[in-house]
Protein backbone atom coordinates (compact mmCIF):
# COMPACT_ATOMS: atom_id res chain seq x y z
CA UNK A 1 0.00 0.00 0.00
CA UNK A 2 1.03 3.75 -0.57
CA UNK A 3 0.80 6.87 1.78
CA UNK A 4 1.03 10.47 0.99
CA UNK A 5 3.22 12.22 2.98
CA UNK A 6 2.52 12.47 6.63
CA UNK A 7 2.36 15.80 7.53
CA UNK A 8 -0.83 17.58 7.99
CA UNK A 9 -1.88 21.17 6.97
CA UNK A 10 -1.37 22.02 11.11
CA UNK A 11 1.75 20.66 11.60
CA UNK A 12 3.37 21.95 8.55
CA UNK A 13 2.03 25.02 9.67
CA UNK A 14 3.61 25.09 13.24
CA UNK A 15 6.98 23.92 11.74
CA UNK A 16 7.20 26.72 9.22
CA UNK A 17 7.03 29.33 11.84
CA UNK A 18 8.89 27.34 13.88
CA UNK A 19 12.08 27.45 11.29
CA UNK A 20 10.91 31.29 10.80
CA UNK A 21 11.75 31.59 14.40
CA UNK A 22 14.88 29.78 14.41
CA UNK A 23 16.04 31.85 11.32
CA UNK A 24 15.49 35.12 13.08
CA UNK A 25 17.48 34.34 16.16
CA UNK A 26 20.09 32.07 14.79
CA UNK A 27 23.02 32.45 16.74
CA UNK A 28 25.38 35.42 16.22
CA UNK A 29 29.31 35.77 15.87
CA UNK A 30 32.37 34.57 14.17
CA UNK A 31 30.26 32.21 11.57
CA UNK A 32 27.27 33.64 12.52
CA UNK A 33 26.43 35.39 8.83
CA UNK A 34 26.70 31.99 7.15
CA UNK A 35 24.42 30.02 9.56
CA UNK A 36 21.54 32.57 9.47
CA UNK A 37 21.87 32.10 5.82
CA UNK A 38 22.20 28.64 6.11
CA UNK A 39 19.03 28.13 8.75
CA UNK A 40 17.26 30.61 6.28
CA UNK A 41 17.98 27.89 3.08
CA UNK A 42 16.56 25.38 5.39
CA UNK A 43 13.92 27.34 6.11
CA UNK A 44 12.56 27.88 2.98
CA UNK A 45 13.73 24.25 1.76
CA UNK A 46 11.26 22.39 4.18
CA UNK A 47 8.28 25.03 3.47
CA UNK A 48 8.39 23.96 0.14
CA UNK A 49 8.39 20.39 0.74
CA UNK A 50 5.75 20.97 2.93
CA UNK A 51 3.60 22.97 0.58
CA UNK A 52 1.28 25.84 1.53
CA UNK A 53 -0.48 25.49 4.92
CA UNK A 54 -3.99 26.58 4.96
CA UNK A 55 -4.92 26.12 8.50
CA UNK A 56 -4.42 28.53 11.53
CA UNK A 57 -1.54 27.60 13.57
CA UNK A 58 -2.21 27.59 17.02
CA UNK A 59 -0.40 30.00 18.23
CA UNK A 60 0.04 28.95 22.15
CA UNK A 61 1.73 25.81 21.22
CA UNK A 62 4.10 28.26 18.89
CA UNK A 63 4.90 30.40 21.91
CA UNK A 64 5.58 27.20 24.33
CA UNK A 65 7.90 25.56 21.71
CA UNK A 66 9.66 28.93 21.51
CA UNK A 67 10.77 28.62 24.66
CA UNK A 68 12.79 25.85 24.33
CA UNK A 69 15.72 25.42 21.60
CA UNK A 70 16.04 21.87 21.67
CA UNK A 71 12.35 21.41 21.39
CA UNK A 72 12.32 23.37 18.23
CA UNK A 73 15.57 21.80 16.66
CA UNK A 74 13.46 18.57 16.93
CA UNK A 75 10.74 19.79 15.14
CA UNK A 76 13.39 20.78 12.10
CA UNK A 77 15.14 17.76 12.15
CA UNK A 78 12.14 15.73 12.47
CA UNK A 79 10.78 17.40 9.96
CA UNK A 80 13.45 17.09 7.09
CA UNK A 81 14.08 13.34 7.99
CA UNK A 82 10.22 12.34 6.86
CA UNK A 83 10.61 14.68 3.84
CA UNK A 84 14.10 13.13 2.85
CA UNK A 85 12.63 9.55 3.98
CA UNK A 86 9.49 10.21 1.66
CA UNK A 87 11.75 11.23 -1.43
CA UNK A 88 13.91 7.80 -0.22
CA UNK A 89 11.84 5.67 0.10
CA UNK A 90 9.56 6.38 -3.14
CA UNK A 91 9.61 4.00 -6.01
CA UNK A 92 12.18 4.99 -9.12
CA UNK A 93 9.32 4.75 -11.29
CA UNK A 94 7.01 7.35 -9.10
CA UNK A 95 10.05 10.05 -9.36
CA UNK A 96 10.27 9.51 -13.16
CA UNK A 97 6.26 9.88 -14.00
CA UNK A 98 6.19 13.28 -11.53
CA UNK A 99 9.07 14.92 -13.17
CA UNK A 100 8.03 13.59 -16.76
CA UNK A 101 4.63 15.50 -15.50
CA UNK A 102 6.42 18.39 -14.22
CA UNK A 103 8.38 18.78 -17.37
CA UNK A 104 5.25 18.64 -19.75
CA UNK A 105 3.76 20.51 -18.00
CA UNK A 106 5.96 23.89 -18.58
CA UNK A 107 5.42 22.99 -22.24
CA UNK A 108 8.90 23.17 -23.59
CA UNK A 109 12.42 23.04 -22.25
CA UNK A 110 12.92 23.59 -18.59
CA UNK A 111 14.69 26.94 -18.37
CA UNK A 112 17.64 27.41 -16.35
CA UNK A 113 18.97 30.67 -16.65
CA UNK A 114 17.05 34.46 -16.79
CA UNK A 115 15.44 35.42 -19.63
CA UNK A 116 18.03 38.09 -20.11
CA UNK A 117 20.80 35.46 -20.55
CA UNK A 118 18.89 33.14 -22.54
CA UNK A 119 18.62 35.43 -25.31
CA UNK A 120 22.24 36.28 -25.42
CA UNK A 121 23.14 32.51 -25.32
CA UNK A 122 20.69 31.94 -28.41
CA UNK A 123 23.10 34.92 -30.06
CA UNK A 124 25.86 33.14 -29.70
CA UNK A 125 24.47 29.70 -30.69
CA UNK A 126 23.26 31.61 -33.98
CA UNK A 127 26.81 33.24 -34.15
CA UNK A 128 28.00 29.86 -34.46
CA UNK A 129 29.43 29.23 -31.15
CA UNK A 130 29.76 25.27 -30.72
CA UNK A 131 27.39 23.31 -28.84
CA UNK A 132 27.51 20.42 -26.74
CA UNK A 133 24.75 18.33 -24.14
CA UNK A 134 25.30 16.60 -21.02
CA UNK A 135 22.82 14.03 -19.39
CA UNK A 136 21.63 14.26 -15.89
CA UNK A 137 21.09 10.74 -14.82
CA UNK A 138 18.99 9.77 -12.30
CA UNK A 139 18.64 6.30 -11.14
CA UNK A 140 17.90 4.12 -8.21
CA UNK A 141 21.41 2.95 -6.18
CA UNK A 142 20.85 0.43 -2.91
CA UNK A 143 17.14 1.32 -3.42
CA UNK A 144 17.29 4.71 -3.24
CA UNK A 145 17.37 8.02 -6.21
CA UNK A 146 20.95 8.89 -6.67
CA UNK A 147 22.42 11.30 -9.42
CA UNK A 148 25.28 10.09 -11.26
CA UNK A 149 28.26 11.67 -11.61
CA UNK A 150 32.26 11.28 -13.09
CA UNK A 151 35.43 12.76 -11.76
CA UNK A 152 37.02 13.61 -15.22
CA UNK A 153 40.81 12.08 -15.02
CA UNK A 154 43.72 14.16 -15.11
CA UNK A 155 44.55 13.19 -18.45
CA UNK A 156 42.23 15.50 -20.14
CA UNK A 157 42.36 18.48 -21.69
CA UNK A 158 40.21 20.88 -20.25
CA UNK A 159 38.56 20.62 -16.66
CA UNK A 160 41.19 17.98 -15.04
CA UNK A 161 40.26 16.20 -11.97
CA UNK A 162 36.35 17.94 -11.73
CA UNK A 163 33.31 16.56 -11.63
CA UNK A 164 30.76 16.67 -14.18
CA UNK A 165 27.90 14.70 -15.79
CA UNK A 166 28.38 12.69 -19.22
CA UNK A 167 28.35 15.07 -22.03
CA UNK A 168 30.38 16.17 -25.43
CA UNK A 169 29.95 18.15 -28.64
CA UNK A 170 26.87 17.59 -30.65
CA UNK A 171 27.75 15.95 -34.19
CA UNK A 172 26.27 17.10 -37.15
CA UNK A 173 22.34 16.00 -37.88
CA UNK A 174 22.45 14.79 -34.27
CA UNK A 175 20.11 16.43 -31.80
CA UNK A 176 20.39 17.19 -28.04
CA UNK A 177 19.00 14.26 -26.77
CA UNK A 178 20.97 11.90 -28.73
CA UNK A 179 24.02 13.49 -28.56
CA UNK A 180 24.08 13.19 -24.38
CA UNK A 181 23.26 9.65 -24.53
CA UNK A 182 25.64 8.89 -26.89
CA UNK A 183 27.88 10.19 -24.51
CA UNK A 184 27.03 8.95 -21.47
CA UNK A 185 27.56 5.52 -23.68
CA UNK A 186 30.79 6.60 -24.50
CA UNK A 187 32.11 7.07 -21.58
CA UNK A 188 30.24 4.73 -18.82
CA UNK A 189 29.83 1.97 -21.26
CA UNK A 190 27.09 0.33 -23.27
CA UNK A 191 25.27 -1.24 -20.03
CA UNK A 192 24.91 2.24 -18.19
CA UNK A 193 22.39 3.87 -20.68
CA UNK A 194 20.32 0.97 -20.92
CA UNK A 195 17.20 1.66 -18.97
CA UNK A 196 17.42 5.13 -19.26
CA UNK A 197 13.86 7.19 -20.54
CA UNK A 198 14.51 10.92 -20.88
CA UNK A 199 12.31 12.87 -19.05
CA UNK A 200 12.74 16.73 -19.66
CA UNK A 201 15.63 18.74 -21.90
CA UNK A 202 16.61 22.06 -20.64
CA UNK A 203 17.34 25.37 -22.05
CA UNK A 204 20.88 25.94 -22.94
CA UNK A 205 23.33 26.83 -20.76
CA UNK A 206 27.14 28.66 -21.23
CA UNK A 207 29.80 27.11 -20.21
CA UNK A 208 33.29 29.24 -19.15
CA UNK A 209 34.53 28.03 -22.38
CA UNK A 210 32.03 29.35 -24.71
CA UNK A 211 30.11 26.03 -25.51
CA UNK A 212 26.45 26.18 -25.47
CA UNK A 213 25.41 22.90 -23.27
CA UNK A 214 21.96 21.68 -23.53
CA UNK A 215 21.20 19.39 -20.09
CA UNK A 216 19.20 16.31 -20.87
CA UNK A 217 17.62 14.89 -17.61
CA UNK A 218 17.04 11.27 -17.50
CA UNK A 219 15.82 8.49 -15.37
CA UNK A 220 16.26 5.10 -14.95
CA UNK A 221 13.28 2.63 -13.77
CA UNK A 222 15.63 -0.43 -12.57
CA UNK A 223 18.28 -0.75 -10.10
CA UNK A 224 22.16 0.58 -11.04
CA UNK A 225 24.55 -1.36 -10.10
CA UNK A 226 28.05 1.05 -10.95
CA UNK A 227 30.14 -1.92 -10.45
CA UNK A 228 28.46 -3.71 -13.04
CA UNK A 229 26.50 -1.70 -15.20
CA UNK A 230 29.63 1.32 -15.58
CA UNK A 231 32.65 0.35 -17.22
CA UNK A 232 34.51 3.65 -17.98
CA UNK A 233 37.39 4.75 -20.12
CA UNK A 234 40.53 5.70 -17.40
CA UNK A 235 41.94 7.77 -19.47
CA UNK A 236 39.07 10.24 -19.50
CA UNK A 237 37.32 9.55 -16.27
CA UNK A 238 38.96 9.22 -12.93
CA UNK A 239 35.86 7.85 -10.94
CA UNK A 240 32.38 7.67 -11.07
CA UNK A 241 30.23 7.97 -8.10
CA UNK A 242 26.78 8.98 -6.90
CA UNK A 243 24.67 10.80 -3.96
CA UNK A 244 21.53 10.98 -3.00
CA UNK A 245 19.00 13.20 -4.21
CA UNK A 246 17.84 13.74 -1.05
CA UNK A 247 21.16 14.65 0.22
CA UNK A 248 21.79 17.04 -2.42
CA UNK A 249 17.88 18.49 -1.61
CA UNK A 250 19.42 19.23 1.59
CA UNK A 251 20.64 22.65 2.07
CA UNK A 252 23.27 21.26 4.42
CA UNK A 253 24.95 20.00 1.83
CA UNK A 254 25.20 22.71 -0.61
CA UNK A 255 26.76 26.48 -0.17
CA UNK A 256 26.72 29.34 -2.41
CA UNK A 257 30.77 30.67 -3.27
CA UNK A 258 31.46 33.73 -4.96
CA UNK A 259 33.53 33.81 -8.47
CA UNK A 260 35.05 36.26 -10.13
CA UNK A 261 33.37 37.68 -12.94
CA UNK A 262 30.32 35.19 -12.25
CA UNK A 263 28.79 36.16 -9.11
CA UNK A 264 27.61 33.57 -6.53
CA UNK A 265 27.46 29.97 -7.86
CA UNK A 266 26.16 26.79 -5.80
CA UNK A 267 28.63 24.31 -5.01
CA UNK A 268 27.68 20.93 -2.96
CA UNK A 269 29.54 18.70 -1.12
CA UNK A 270 29.16 15.10 -0.37
CA UNK A 271 31.00 13.21 -3.11
CA UNK A 272 34.84 12.39 -3.40
CA UNK A 273 35.41 16.16 -4.77
CA UNK A 274 33.20 19.55 -4.69
CA UNK A 275 30.76 19.52 -7.33
CA UNK A 276 30.76 23.30 -8.35
CA UNK A 277 31.36 25.10 -11.70
CA UNK A 278 28.85 24.27 -14.72
CA UNK A 279 27.77 20.69 -13.17
CA UNK A 280 26.79 22.49 -10.24
CA UNK A 281 24.56 25.18 -11.84
CA UNK A 282 23.11 22.95 -14.01
CA UNK A 283 22.58 19.85 -10.99
CA UNK A 284 20.87 22.94 -9.10
CA UNK A 285 18.59 24.35 -11.62
CA UNK A 286 17.14 20.24 -12.98
CA UNK A 287 16.83 19.88 -8.48
CA UNK A 288 14.49 23.43 -7.99
CA UNK A 289 13.08 23.07 -11.44
CA UNK A 290 12.23 19.32 -11.87
CA UNK A 291 13.18 17.33 -8.37
CA UNK A 292 11.95 19.62 -5.93
CA UNK A 293 8.37 20.80 -6.89
CA UNK A 294 7.52 16.74 -6.84
CA UNK A 295 8.76 15.78 -3.36
CA UNK A 296 5.63 17.10 -0.90
CA UNK A 297 3.91 14.99 -3.55
CA UNK A 298 5.62 11.76 -3.56
CA UNK A 299 4.05 8.76 -2.20
CA UNK A 300 5.92 6.58 -0.06
CA UNK A 301 6.12 2.68 -0.20
CA UNK A 302 5.16 1.21 3.26
CA UNK A 303 6.83 -2.25 1.83
CA UNK A 304 10.03 -2.98 3.91
CA UNK A 305 13.63 -2.02 2.20
CA UNK A 306 15.20 -4.74 0.53
CA UNK A 307 12.28 -7.38 0.58
CA UNK A 308 12.09 -7.68 -2.98
CA UNK A 309 8.33 -7.93 -3.29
Amino acid sequence: AAAALPLSPWYNSITCRLLSYLSATAPRGRAGCCRRERCAERVSWVQTLCGPHRSTPRLTVIKKMRRSTAAARTVLCGTVIRCARALSAAPMDTIQRCMLRRAEQRGGPVPLVTRKVQESIERRRSNGARTAAVLVPIASVNDEPHVVFSVRSDKVSTHKSQVSFPGGHIELNETAEQAALREAREEFGPDFESGFSVVAECREVLAVTGTVVTPVVACRSRPLDLGRDVVYEEDEVAEVFSLPVAHLLDPVNREERMYENRGRLPVFHGGPAEIWGLTAYVLDGVLEKLVRPCVGGLEASEAPRGSGS
